[in-house]
């Protein structure tokens, strides 16, 4: 699900929800950083964030490819 934090103001793809609290990375694949954020910071991404984040993980694979030795 991508999702937008608020307090950070990026879109992010829920990875886990311990305790109400999700731990979120950005939705290109290759990146690990995880964050956990508030519940109530978290809102759904709209269509045209949901598209922006889809497009961004297709282009690190396709870069992944591109430079893959």
């Amino acid at each position: 699900m991508v999702v937008v934090d608020t307090r950070t103001d990026r879109t992010a793809v829920v990875t886990d929800v311990a305790d109400r609290a999700p731990t979120l990375r950005p939705p290109w694949l290759g990146m690990r950083e995880e964050w956990e954020a508030i519940p109530q910071q978290v809102r759904p991404a709209d269509p045209a964030e949901t598209l922006r984040a889809h497009v961004a993980e297709a282009d690190a694979m396709i870069r992944r490819e591109m430079y893959r030795p």
